[in-house]
């Protein structure tokens, strides 16, 4: 029986490892937090999320995440996202969010783990697409001049 329970805590022990090492080396910026009360409170962040957001590891641990990273006036989308995390369901939406850059776009992707205790925990992942957002407006906005100066030139040619 203890060769079993060495054997189980040693698989246990590696895919631990495993999560870890598959956290560090995302790109995207990653968060595990606790939901105290239906509040993610900090418990461990990834290197994309110090270099994304522009808070240090020490700063955030412990400390509600919503406080740090959601406007003020985008708190209620962030409360309901908290919802559906403590109700077990994998949520994705597109959210904005305050970095040491200034307000970005992100894919969220919210991930409701197993909890070691009588709550709830989970990871927040977000994937910075502000960039991509901004190429596709110009892109929009550009498909309305060109059908703008097509209906014009085409207007001119009708009309000779």
């Amino acid at each position: 029986m203890d060769d079993q329970t060495n054997s189980c805590d040693s698989a246990q022990t590696a895919g631990t490892t495993r999560y870890q090492h598959l956290i560090e080396h995302v790109q995207d910026a990653i968060v595990e937090f606790e939901l105290d009360d239906g509040h993610p409170i900090v418990r461990d962040v990834n290197q994309a999320f110090v270099d994304v957001f522009g808070y240090e590891v020490g700063d955030v641990i412990g400390e509600p995440l919503n406080e740090w990273i959601v406007p003020e006036w985008l708190m209620e989308e962030a409360r309901t996202l908290d919802q559906q995390t403590s109700s077990s369901e994998v949520t994705y939406r597109r959210v904005q969010r305050e970095t040491a850059s200034g307000l970005s776009e992100f894919l969220y992707r919210g991930i409701p783990l197993e909890a070691e205790h009588d709550g709830s925990d989970g990871v927040a992942i977000y994937t910075d697409i502000t960039d991509i957002s901004r190429t596709e407006r110009r892109l929009q906005v550009m498909n309305r001049v060109l059908r703008h100066n097509l209906r014009n030139t085409a207007n001119v040619v009708v009309g000779h």
